[in-house]
């Protein structure tokens, strides 16, 4: 899934929902249902940004309700989650730290997606920025 919580949850711009934990996951049931039906070992994960994009100072609080009770309504857990990394935000590495510790606890596989900055003007400026130390 790309983003569901977020945008259902987190997002505070126009059009924005401000769904529950629960309510996400009773929507996102109905077409896991669907998709499980046509292929039986479907995988079901989840890509977040990680630190709310900045919209919810609670926001690593509210991941961990929605891991939790994605597993409470469809009855498996997400096989995995993904941080979708906003480079510009500071706190990113410490963020997905955070993240990983709660993935670990859930017994959830944590993956790393780095988008780079808009300004990079080549692959080796986006090497450069997603190295770890």
């Amino acid at each position: 899934m790309d983003e569901p919580f977020y945008f259902a949850n987190l997002y505070k711009g126009a059009g924005a929902c401000q769904w529950s934990a629960q309510q996400i996951a009773t929507n996102a049931l109905t077409s896991l249902n669907i998709l499980k039906a046509a292929f039986p070992g479907l995988i079901i994960g989840d890509t977040e940004p990680m630190s709310g994009n900045g919209q919810a100072p609670d926001w690593l609080q509210r991941y961990a309700a929605w891991m939790d009770t994605f597993q409470a309504v469809t009855g498996s857990k997400l096989a995995f989650f993904h941080s979708d990394t906003i480079l510009t935000i500071p706190t990113w590495m410490s963020d997905i730290v955070s993240v990983r510790t709660q993935t670990s606890e859930l017994g959830i596989l944590l993956g790393i997606i780095y988008d780079g900055f808009p300004s990079d003007s080549s692959d080796a400026q986006w090497t450069s920025r997603v190295t770890l130390p």
